[in-house]
């Protein structure tokens, strides 16, 4: 399953990143399941949708379209070696869609070795048809993810 795995220096502290996190995280959803569209008192559209704690994090972004591979982004924010910040970010697909797909990888696996030589293409194309969806739609999001959070950050 797909896992990536960054680490970046800010130029803020940690409280600044802590604060620059909230505010663009909602911390919940609305009785439609919903991101809350603002945060706080600045009505800032929020980007993410998840909880900020003091120097942990988990989030989701926000996005208008449907993806099961939209990263789970756990991360951590230490003070920096040099002044400023190092933020460590952990990007994993949610629980349910891996066990899916791990699921789907074995019932194809089977389904390939019991059929022998023949009817061999059809498994064999749902196996490769199941990576290339499960890595693209990952990696285009998690990819997004980490700009955007650069970006906030301040990061190079």
């Amino acid at each position: 399953m797909p896992v990536k795995i960054i680490t970046f220096d800010s130029p803020c502290d940690p409280d600044e990143v802590h604060r620059r996190l909230m505010s663009i995280v909602s911390p919940g959803v609305n009785f439609w399941g919903t991101p809350k569209p603002t945060i706080g008192e600045t009505g800032q559209p929020a980007q993410f949708l998840g909880q900020v704690h003091d120097r942990k994090f988990k989030i989701r972004r926000i996005i208008r379209y449907r993806n099961s591979f939209l990263p789970i982004i756990r991360g951590t924010i230490a003070p920096g070696p040099a002044g400023g910040s190092q933020v460590r970010l952990s990007m994993t697909l949610h629980l349910a869609v891996a066990a899916f797909m791990i699921g789907w990888f074995v019932l194809m696996g089977w389904l390939l070795v019991m059929n022998g030589r023949t009817g061999l293409a059809v498994p064999a194309i749902l196996i490769i048809f199941g990576g290339v969806m499960t890595v693209g739609g990952f990696v285009y999001e998690a990819n997004k993810s980490e700009e955007a959070l650069r970006s906030l950050l301040g990061a190079a």
